[in-house]
């Protein structure tokens, strides 16, 4: 079970693969995307599309309701939107 401590999206998907005793390249063959994609992500350099946070979730073994709960804790894109000039 999910008991997570991320407070950005990218910890709680680092903190998801760790968990689950996978490598970057691993967990890249299971969701079907590049080990650098996994790893820009966990940087927070962009995020999984839904599709892909849900194949991430099962790879992982994690339930995707504790999953999306632990973004609940994050800061929400809506509440940090990018400057408008």
């Amino acid at each position: 079970m999910l008991q997570s401590q991320a407070t950005t999206p990218a910890q709680l998907l680092s903190e998801t693969r760790r968990l689950s005793g996978l490598t970057t390249r691993e967990l890249a063959a299971l969701i079907g995307v590049s080990h650098s994609a996994i790893a820009r992500w966990e940087r927070g350099e962009g995020e999984p599309s839904a599709s892909q946070f849900v194949r991430w979730a099962r790879a992982t073994r994690q339930p995707l309701d504790q999953m999306i709960e632990g973004l609940s804790s994050c800061t929400p894109w809506d509440s940090n939107p990018e400057p408008t000039d």
